[in-house]
């Protein structure tokens, strides 16, 4: 996983809407490079609990870094959930 770049944290507080992370496995399997038309394999879609733009976890800087710093943390978090699980 990338670096996350604060716009999503920048959207989420001009919207007044939470960020919700999302973090789905199996894809590439099922849709490999080059392929024309998905396969039959298991697809996982792991929901992480929703962030807040009005919750800080620092109380300074920029809220839409940390939230950003916060998505991916979390994205990272049930992408390790998943390794284990297999």
């Amino acid at each position: 996983i990338g670096v996350f770049k604060p716009g999503i944290g920048i959207l989420a507080e001009r919207l007044g809407i939470p960020i919700v992370p999302a973090y789905i496995d199996g894809t590439r399997e099922a849709m490999p490079k080059g392929r024309l038309f998905p396969a039959h394999r298991r697809v996982v879609v792991r929901i992480g609990a929703p962030i807040y733009p009005h919750v800080n976890g620092n109380g300074s800087g920029r809220n839409h870094d940390w939230m950003a710093a916060q998505a991916r943390s979390r994205i990272e978090e049930m992408k390790g959930d998943e390794a284990g699980a297999r």
